[in-house]
């Protein structure tokens, strides 16, 4: 963990993040983000305080607003099928994560991103933690796909 540390402090102080951050920030009306931050730190503020909103947002137009505004994915469209999705995912209480292909950035690549993982989850045991790879395409085809399509197309 600690030399995991030492190469994170490296990278930081190699990359100035809020110097080369570009992202800007849409208008949120979910929280009160302090409107004297730069776009930089009014990411690092939405990031810490979603949760605040997420578990409490019953007609889902934050989660849209994430998605849309903020992540920038406009076409994705609030309708029923995709409230069912979102709904899904969040009601979701299976906390297994998909496994995650090799990275092609040249400074990610140095890192085994399943280590860190890992890492941030010393409670479970790594065999909990990730869908088995029989299971990965099912799985995400649950997420991705609307229910009962095999009924739909017949």
């Amino acid at each position: 963990m600690k030399k995991l540390l030492e190469e994170l402090k490296s990278i930081n102080n190699k990359v100035n993040l809020e110097e080369s951050f570009n992202w800007e920030f849409q208008k949120c009306d979910f929280l009160d983000i302090p409107t004297d931050y730069s776009n930089f730190e009014k990411n690092i503020y939405l990031k810490e305080n979603a949760y605040k909103v997420l578990s409490s947002d019953y007609d889902l137009e934050f989660h849209y607003w994430l998605i849309q505004k903020w992540g920038g994915i406009t076409s994705l469209k609030q309708n029923e099928r995709n409230d069912t999705k979102i709904s899904k995912f969040k009601n979701e209480h299976n906390s297994k994560l998909f496994q995650q292909p090799a990275g092609r950035n040249k400074e990610i690549v140095k890192y085994d991103l399943s280590t860190i993982i890992n890492l941030l989850n010393q409670d479970s045991s790594s065999d909990n933690l990730y869908f088995d790879y029989k299971e990965n395409y099912f799985e995400y085809c649950n997420l991705t796909f609307a229910p009962n399509i095999n009924q739909q197309i017949a």
